[in-house]
């Protein structure tokens, strides 16, 4: 049980850091195209 709540709090992590590369290439992005 213990070793499942890891993987889903590493699972979380992980999204978290894709959400946050992909706001930062939309900011870089919407810069490029004004």
């Amino acid at each position: 049980m213990a070793r499942k709540l890891k993987n889903v709090e590493n699972e979380t992590q992980t999204l978290r850091t894709w959400s946050m590369a992909i706001k930062q290439t939309n900011k870089e992005y919407e810069k490029l195209t004004l």
